[in-house]
Order: C-alpha cells, then structure tokens, then sequence
C-alpha cells in the first residue's frame, strides 16, 4: 500500500510539472486585424468612451486559431473634441486595447496611431484670403465608418490554451 501511495506522489509531482501541451503562447508583435462595428464620431463620443470592435481575421499560432475572427475587441477614446467655426474640425484619438482569444482570455493590444481630424483647409484659407464673414464656416466632425479595419499588435507574450 505504502508503494502505491509513493508511487501516485511521484506521478503527480511529475505531472504537474510537465507543461501543458495545449497551450499556446501568441508572441508580443503577433498582427491583429480589428475593425469597427458602428460608426464612431467626435460628435457623439468623448473622453474614456468604450468602442466595441471585433476581429477581422483570424490569428493562428502554430497552426491553431489563438483569435477567431468576430471576436470582441474593445478600445478607448483617449481625446475627443467637436467641430469648431473657422474650418477647424474635430479630432478623435483612439487607442485599441484588448481582443478576446479562442479560450475567453483577453489579450492586451496597441495600435500606434489612432488619430483623426476632420479639418476643412479649404475653409481656413478662404477665411484668410477672402473675408471675415468665412469665421462662420463651421469645421467637419470626425466620422470612422463602420467596418474600418485597425492594424494593431500584441502588446505582451500571451498564453492560450
């Protein structure tokens, strides 16, 4: 019985220390496409605003799918300010953040360069050039269709199982 029981001990010892075979580790750098699933715009959205994304393709590591394409994605509005008189439009900053991975984890994601502006040049120089009376030309609000595709990495290597 004592042979048993030592013998179970060692199993168990050496099985936990074996590494699952099933986890996959997605490496920091890994492209993810995300992509919009509503229209966001500066004149609707403001600071700390949520957008839901979603993945536009799948990511595969090693021959298996890590993120399957449709899954939830979020990002946040670093900066959002409206339209203005004088041709000077909105401006909308967004960072991409997370995407949910095959197993329900969430992997930490940054996109670099998530800045819009909606500025008219046309109707600043008019307003210089022209006549005072342009000061009224309202600038343009920042739109980002629905479904425009987002190209951002992975933070931080990330273990899926």
């Amino acid at each position: 019985m004592k042979k048993w029981t030592s013998c179970f001990v060692v199993l168990g010892v050496l099985a936990s220390s074996v590494p699952d075979a099933s986890a996959l580790t997605v490496p920091a750098g890994t492209k993810v496409l995300v992509k919009t699933v509503e229209v966001v715009s500066s004149a609707v959205q403001k600071k700390g605003d949520t957008i839901n994304m979603v993945a536009a393709a799948d990511v595969v590591v090693n021959g298996q799918k890590v993120i399957a394409a449709g899954a939830p994605a979020l990002a946040l509005v670093q900066n959002a300010s409206k339209r203005f008189i004088a041709g000077i439009g909105g401006q909308l900053d967004i960072q991409v953040q997370k995407v949910q991975a095959t197993d329900g984890t969430w992997i930490p994601l940054e996109y670099v360069k998530g800045e819009h502006s909606g500025s008219s040049l046309v109707s600043v120089v008019l307003t210089v050039v022209c006549c005072i009376c342009f000061i009224f030309i309202p600038g343009k609000d920042v739109s980002i269709e629905k479904g425009t595709i987002f190209e951002s990495t992975v933070v931080s290597p990330a273990e899926v199982r």
